[in-house]
């Protein structure tokens, strides 16, 4: 059985097929993996760190089902990360000591070919602390490093990662830059109970 996938002319007003291909249900659903296909728990009661993990190394994009995950991951190569809603499909730290996921992927490192370019997508995704305001826990997503103290090598290099429709709550950072932001984005994002809801660290202080 084979499905028609269009790609259209835009110079016709959308309306003319232009290079019409043929692919087969299995080809077009090879497109992305879902994170349940590695075993992950969308209980919310077992960590599901090695699945995401898991996932996210195929190099396509990762879906995440309707559920509660919780992980603390390194990403380590470019991805798109999808869900079901900011609050449909959450996101949680397994270990509140750790960020949930830590943005490790450093292709900014070579600025001639990458330096502008957005490098990986985060959408409809819920990310979830315990707490509310002061006494929210837990960091939600970190770009190069774990935590404000800490610095490896070209970690700062790991940046321009564009946020589409997220919900971050009742974590004590919702998103981190410990080594500054070059070029990350958010669109249509909130924040709500969080202690710092985006904070960006410099040399001089921590910044909300």
């Amino acid at each position: 059985m084979t499905t028609l996938i269009p790609k259209f002319d835009l110079m016709n007003g959308g309306s003319t097929p232009l290079y019409a291909i043929n692919r087969t249900i299995s080809e077009k659903l090879s497109d992305f993996v879902s994170v349940l296909d590695f075993s992950a728990d969308p209980t919310g009661v077992a960590d599901s760190s090695n699945a995401i993990s898991s996932a996210i190394a195929t190099g396509k994009a990762v879906y995440f089902p309707k559920g509660t995950y919780l992980c603390n991951i390194t990403i380590n190569n470019k991805t798109i990360l999808y869900g079901d809603g900011s609050t449909a499909s959450i996101i949680k730290p397994f270990v509140y000591t750790a960020p949930a996921m830590i943005y490790a992927y450093a292709a900014m490192q070579n600025p001639v070919f990458s330096f502008w370019n957005y490098h990986s997508v985060v959408k409809d995704l819920g990310f979830q602390g315990t707490g509310s305001g002061a006494t929210a826990t837990g960091v939600g997503f970190s770009f190069g490093v774990g935590s404000l103290t800490t610095y490896s090598a070209g970690a700062e290099y790991a940046n321009n990662v564009q946020f589409y429709d997220c919900f971050f709550s009742q974590l004590n950072k919702g998103v981190q830059f410990p080594l500054g932001n070059i070029g990350s984005a958010f669109y249509s994002c909130g924040f709500q109970a969080c202690y710092y809801g985006c904070l960006l660290y410099t040399s001089q202080s921590p910044r909300d």
